[in-house]
C-alpha cells in the first residue's frame, strides 16, 4: 500500500466531516459534554461547532493531499509537518470563531 498514509489521513477528514454534518443536521445533542458550554442559542453554537470541526477536518485532507506526492520517509515527515501546522493554525481559527459567540 504506497499511499497508506494519505489514504487513512482522507478516512479521518471524511469521519470529521461526516461527524460536522450530523452536528449540524440534528444539532446541539451530538455535542460531548454539552452541558459545559451552556450557549443562550444553541441552534447557533451547534452551527459554529459543526463550521470548525469542518475547518478543522481540512488539516488531515491537506496532510493526505501532500502524502500523495510520494512514498518516500522523507515525503511522510513534510506530510505529517503539514498536518500539524495546519491542525494548529485551522484550531487557532476556529477558537476564535467559537469564542465570537459568548
Amino acid at each position: 500500500m504506497e499511499h497508506g498514509y494519505s489514504y487513512l489521513m482522507f478516512l479521518l477528514a471524511a469521519g470529521m466531516a461526516i461527524y460536522a454534518a450530523l452536528v449540524r443536521a440534528d444539532g446541539y445533542d451530538l455535542i460531548p459534554k454539552n452541558w459545559a458550554a451552556n450557549p443562550k442559542d444553541k441552534k447557533a453554537y451547534a452551527k459554529e461547532f459543526s463550521n470548525v470541526l469542518f475547518l478543522t477536518a481540512c488539516a488531515p485532507l491537506l496532510s493526505g493531499i501532500v502524502g500523495l506526492f510520494g512514498s518516500s520517509g522523507l515525503n511522510i515527515g513534510i506530510a505529517a509537518a503539514v498536518l500539524i501546522v495546519s491542525f494548529i493554525l485551522l484550531m487557532k481559527t476556529g477558537i476564535g470563531r467559537m469564542n465570537s459567540l459568548k
